[in-house]
């Protein structure tokens, strides 16, 4: 995917890995959306605000968890700041095929829908083993978080365990067999700011930022195909119980690692604190883009997932790479102009 973005241009959408689509001998053309088409599945009944526990399904954890107690919808921006190690994992080879598969129609669209849903799907559930959450996908790659607790080594032992495990996975999974992929991971760690804004129409934007995920950004740029490199701070914390090999950030940069090994200390997985989101249902449909809550309004849930021409507008905002209570209001300011300009 080449050199990953910086914090404020990570792309900030919430939508995970794509939703099967119905096989291509069942539908030969796939509806646009809205279409009121016959799904070869079963309609779920869908309230005005949606079914709040398959809304979850679309956003990070910490959404979930912000709502689990307030359940009314947010009125203004906010944001909150807290330690974390980060992972950020980026996939190289997915482009050249979906290039491939675009010309194909309906079965390039299924093969291409399984394969991410293979390969995204495995990386998704080893965050989730190894006690982290998943909070952006930016392409191809991915974002994960694990709050900090009291051991500040353990979690982050944790982290380092799951991008060994992610690049063991991808080596031996039959979808590397099928496509010539590879993946670069880098992990940090420090202050991760989590910002809430927006709010035009109801829809809002979840921005994530701060030090650690600069760190991740800057070490993913020297890691190789099959590399996991920790980052300076990340390399420190763990001291001995990261087996590898130094190296260094650039030329005259500050010395990381190459991992190849983690010694565990004692203990299980950090757990992924779970949120109640029976009530939240209007408050986490702010979140979901509106295509796909229209899909599942209608019960179309089986078609989300498409290929389709489209021009694309990308944005640079300045000042979002870390949030703070003090720059909250400048970037809510420049969030809610772009989305006045754009709904």
């Amino acid at each position: 995917m080449g050199e990953p973005p910086p914090a404020d241009r990570i792309d900030q959408r919430t939508t995970p890995g794509p939703t099967p689509a119905p096989r291509s001998d069942e539908h030969k053309v796939l509806p646009a959306w809205g279409d009121d088409v016959e799904q070869p599945v079963a309609r779920a009944e869908h309230g005005a605000d949606g079914d709040p526990v398959e809304l979850a399904s679309y956003v990070p954890a910490l959404v979930v968890r912000r709502f689990a107690d307030r359940h009314e919808p947010l009125a203004e921006a906010e944001t909150e700041q807290f330690l974390a190690a980060v992972l950020f994992a980026d996939i190289s080879g997915f482009t050249v095929l979906t290039e491939r598969l675009a010309g194909t129609g309906p079965g390039g669209v299924e093969e291409l829908t399984e394969l991410l849903n293979d390969c995204f799907g495995e990386l998704v559930g080893l965050v989730g083993e190894h006690g982290g959450e998943v909070v952006k996908f930016a392409g191809d790659a991915l974002l994960a978080i694990w709050p900090m607790d009291d051991d500040k080594s353990g979690v982050t032992a944790w982290t380092a365990r799951c991008g060994l495990a992610m690049q063991q996975s991808l080596q031996s999974s039959e979808v590397a067999a099928r496509v010539q992929l590879s993946v670069r991971i880098a992990v940090g760690l420090g202050q991760v700011s989590v910002a809430h804004l927006g709010g035009v129409r109801g829809r809002w934007e979840v921005v994530v930022g701060g030090p650690a995920v600069a760190q991740v950004c800057a070490a993913e740029q020297v890691a190789r195909p099959g590399d996991v490199v920790l980052s300076p701070e990340a390399s420190d914390l763990l001291g001995d119980l990261a087996l590898g090999e130094q190296m260094r950030l650039g030329a005259d940069g500050p010395s990381a690692f190459r991992l190849a090994g983690v010694r565990l200390p004692t203990g299980t997985a950090p757990l992924v604190r779970a949120g109640t989101v029976q009530a939240a249902g209007p408050a986490l449909r702010g979140y979901v883009p509106a295509a796909v809550t229209a899909r599942l309004a209608a019960g179309q849930s089986a078609w989300i997932s498409e290929l389709r021409t489209v021009s694309v507008l990308f944005v640079r905002l300045p000042g979002l790479d870390d949030i703070s209570s003090d720059s909250l209001e400048q970037a809510q300011q420049l969030v809610d102009a772009v989305q006045e300009t754009l709904l």
